[in-house]
Parts: structure tokens; sequence; C-alpha cells
């Protein structure tokens, strides 16, 4: 008889999901804070970090 594998219980896989998840949004919102979309700029100007413009 062989030795058989360690079988996870269905509170750890569901463990194992979340934290799959979680770790997906924060790796998009880190990626989004370092290097932010230069359209969503206009929309919220205290993500801007260029001079304001003036208009004539």
């Amino acid at each position: 008889m062989g030795a058989e594998g360690t079988k996870m219980d269905d509170d750890f896989l569901k463990m194992e999901k979340v934290l799959q998840s979680l770790l997906v949004e924060l790796l998009s919102r880190t990626t989004e804070f370092l290097q932010p979309h230069p359209g969503k700029n206009e929309l919220n100007p205290t993500l801007a970090l260029r001079a304001p413009r003036w208009s004539p």
C-alpha cells in the first residue's frame, strides 16, 4: 500500500479562494496606484501631478 496524499478540507479550500481574490485585488490596486491611468487624472484633480491649465 502506498502513501495517500493529504486531503484539504472544505474550509481550507474556501479560505484559499478568498485569499487568492484578495491578492488579485491588492495587486491590481497597487499597480493602479503606482501607474495611474492618465485619463483618470482629468476626473480626479487630486491625482494630477502636472501644473494646472489656465484658460485665456
